[in-house]
């Protein structure tokens, strides 16, 4: 009689860490503070944190690459970026640490802005954190279909296509929006995600825990580790 290999833990079954709950909170209130003050402030703040090819490119500041994530044209682009990227930062953080986000993710922001500025007339600004997002959305679809394995391969790649279709995919087009951030922060989302696994792909097996169950039985073996191989029972 075969065994039947089921695992029943994995890297996200894990607890949350406690990080994840202060990172979510300090960068939802400086992005929240930050879009009121850029909405409702004065011209001069305006001009100092958003971008454009001109003044990152021509004047050299590409410092603004980064300040012009936090602003935002209103509260709907505000609160439409919130919607997604403090639940999306919450779990990354939880699962994959502070390094992982906000810090790389912060900084594919500013490499995100840098492709698309140019791409853009320099007179032409972009603000916003949306491309941000889309890069975190992607990276966690794609961590999703490598790490957890207790659903079958077309499982994982139907949910991912089908939270990408839902979640990213725009019903409506509107000019004033950069739908290149959203291409180019998802591509790079992808990349992230396949890089991070390659790197950790022993640590994420290694959280594994595998159980073999025989049909018409209760009792389960535990499997100490992702190669061990079981052979068939006997029967006497």
């Amino acid at each position: 009689m075969n065994p039947r290999i089921v695992i029943t833990e994995n890297w996200f079954t894990k607890p949350t860490r406690d990080s994840a709950y202060f990172s979510t909170f300090v960068l939802g209130i400086l992005l929240s503070l930050v879009g009121y003050l850029y909405i409702h402030g004065n011209e001069p703040f305006q001009k100092t944190i958003s971008a454009s090819g001109h003044l990152v490119f021509q004047e050299a500041q590409y410092w603004r690459l980064w300040t012009t994530l936090f602003a935002h044209a209103d509260f709907a682009h505000l609160l439409g970026n919130l919607v997604l990227l403090l639940p999306l930062s919450f779990v990354i953080t939880s699962y994959f640490g502070v390094w992982v986000f906000p810090m790389l993710g912060l900084f594919v922001g500013g490499v995100i802005n840098y492709v698309v500025l140019k791409t853009m007339p320099v007179s032409t600004g972009l603000i916003g954190i949306s491309g941000v997002v889309y890069w975190m959305g992607s990276l966690w679809i794609v961590l999703f279909m490598l790490i957890d394995r207790r659903k079958s391969v077309r499982q994982r790649i139907a949910l991912g296509l089908f939270f990408t279709v839902v979640l990213f995919i725009p019903e409506t087009y509107k000019a004033e929006i950069s739908y290149l951030s959203h291409f180019v922060g998802y591509v790079l989302g992808v990349i992230s995600g396949g890089l991070i696994y390659v790197l950790y792909r022993k640590t994420f097996l290694a959280a594994e825990v595998k159980e073999y169950l025989y049909e018409g039985e209760l009792d389960v073996l535990p499997i100490e580790s992702p190669d061990d191989v079981l052979p068939p029972k006997s029967e006497i």
